[in-house]
């Protein structure tokens, strides 16, 4: 059996620290507790393989790199995902509450969100706030792909409605599947 190296987009080497750990970090990427197609965009992201304005310019696919949506500031993954207006209000609101988890001011930057980069608090908080984390960005990459497609510009209400609907729907989904004990521990 053949074993690929795993690999890093060098984009990202000057955001990580030097103790950076990529067999760990890549362990947290397809982190079991949360849905695969989660997992399956922050994979993208780090392999910088998401389809923005900027990475299509890039590969030929289209004239402008600047956002669809505000159409001022190049369209980057760290733009779409972290700085775009409504984006940042999404963050910020939940910023609290991944402060509370990590029991650290939780900071909006690529090393926080894209590779879970913050001081180690316990097991149950930080597998938490990974979900949390993963889900926002799903929901801002949804998102912008029906603004993109449908010339939709959701607020960032409307973001926020809808992650914390997603949450409510897989908690109901452990609960009706799991047993009681299952449920307390997970």
């Amino acid at each position: 059996m053949l074993s690929s190296s795993l690999v890093i987009h060098r984009y990202w080497v000057s955001f990580l620290t030097t103790g950076f750990d990529l067999d760990r970090h890549w362990s947290l990427v397809r982190d079991g507790f949360c849905e695969n197609f989660k997992n399956d965009l922050l994979w993208l992201i780090i392999l910088r393989a998401v389809k923005v304005r900027d990475s299509m310019k890039n590969w030929g696919c289209i004239n402008s790199d600047r956002c669809s949506s505000c159409s001022g500031s190049k369209g980057t993954i760290d733009y779409c995902f972290l700085n775009y207006s409504h984006v940042k209000a999404v963050w910020l609101h939940f910023s609290p509450f991944l402060s509370t988890l990590l029991g650290v001011t939780f900071l909006l930057n690529c090393i926080s969100v894209f590779f879970f980069q913050w001081p180690r608090a316990d097991a149950r908080s930080t597998c938490l706030a990974r979900f949390l984390i993963r889900t926002t960005l799903y929901v801002i990459w949804k998102f912008r792909n029906k603004a993109t497609s449908h010339s939709g510009h959701e607020d960032s209400q409307a973001i926020i409605r809808y992650i914390k609907t997603d949450i409510r729907k897989r908690i109901s989904l452990d609960h009706s599947r799991l047993s009681h004990s299952d449920f307390a521990s997970a």
